[in-house]
């Protein structure tokens, strides 16, 4: 179907990432949380990297492809939307709330099936960016987690580490 990513991705919930998403629900914050899918994504994705920055106020979570994807916009749409949704999994899991003050871009034009975008996305979005992004306000970043557990968090960190190390 056309919305296929949207879909993948609200599957994707941070329990379905194995260790990686377990170590984000330990995390002590938010910020922890994303550096917890940026370090260790390719354990679970290695097609694609979050490359995460602080700029201007916000924190900036961007969507970057390991592999060509140039002349498949489908494919690129499809990762796009999944990315998307995979982020707004992993922040709202954190905050415990929906993250209606973030902003997504997509870099691609707005597809045919773009109207089904507001069934999913808890935040404003738009298209024509000149990359993939999850934009936060950067005071979130030290937001406790709820459900934080420093011990889960150190030994699934350890785990975490085991994978990455294992991965091709």
């Amino acid at each position: 179907t056309p919305d296929f990513g949207l879909r993948l991705g609200e599957q994707l919930q941070p329990s379905a990432h194995g260790p990686m998403g377990y170590l984000a629900l330990s995390s002590p914050d938010l910020w922890s949380a994303l550096k917890a899918l940026r370090d260790y994504l390719p354990t679970r994705l290695p097609w694609v990297a979050v490359d995460l920055s602080l700029q201007d106020g916000s924190m900036i979570c961007e969507l970057r492809f390991i592999i060509g994807l140039d002349d498949n916009h489908t494919a690129r749409v499809t990762m796009a939307e999944c990315f998307a949704m995979i982020m707004q999994s992993f922040v709202e899991a954190v905050l415990g709330r929906a993250a209606t003050e973030a902003c997504i871009r997509f870099a691609h034009p707005p597809p045919a099936h773009a109207q089904s975008y507001n069934g999913y996305l808890h935040a404003p979005y738009s298209f024509g960016a000149s990359s993939n992004t999850y934009q936060l306000p950067v005071e979130l970043a030290e937001v406790k987690n709820a459900s934080g557990d420093n011990s889960s968090y150190r030994l699934t960190q350890d785990l975490c580490n085991k994978l990455l190390e294992a991965t091709p």
